[in-house]
């Protein structure tokens, strides 16, 4: 039955190894988010900059202001699409993990079959597990391209 199996055990094995990948870069940027928080709330950081802009009367100290508020903008912006690809990651990698659970509970039905009815059943799992290599590819090279 090993045998039989042994071609799901590759693609599950490579499949594995890539979801490993992709988290292991996205403790990367988890960690970099969580180090560049300042600040749990931006906007009242930005809110109090523009206030100071309102009663600058000096126009070096309100242009400075003014800098300093698009930059805060600009960082917040940043922080956010860093939380937003965070949170796709684990999407993507909860909707994968389902995925393999199913057919784990399906590799674990054909262990216990016949042979020939297990042997008929592997490359509908292999396939299945090719398409979730195949999704993963793509969504990792999708978020590369925003990033």
């Amino acid at each position: 039955m090993k045998k039989v199996l042994q071609p799901i055990q590759v693609e599950a094995d490579a499949l594995t190894d890539r979801a490993y990948k992709l988290c292991r870069r996205m403790t990367s940027l988890e960690n970099f988010r969580l180090v560049s928080q300042t600040s749990s709330n931006a906007s009242a950081d930005i809110n109090l900059i523009n206030e100071k802009i309102n009663r600058a009367t000096d126009p070096i100290v309100k242009r400075e202001l003014e800098e300093t508020r698009k930059s805060m903008e600009t960082r917040s912006k940043k922080m956010d699409d860093v939380s937003n690809q965070i949170l796709r990651v684990e999407a993507q990698l909860l909707s994968l993990a389902n995925a393999m659970d199913t057919s784990l509970t399906e590799i674990m039905r054909l262990q216990a079959a016949d042979p020939a009815e297990a042997e008929a059943a592997v490359p509908d799992i292999v396939q299945t597990l090719k398409g979730q290599m195949e999704q993963l590819r793509k969504f990792e090279k999708e978020i590369s391209k925003r990033h």
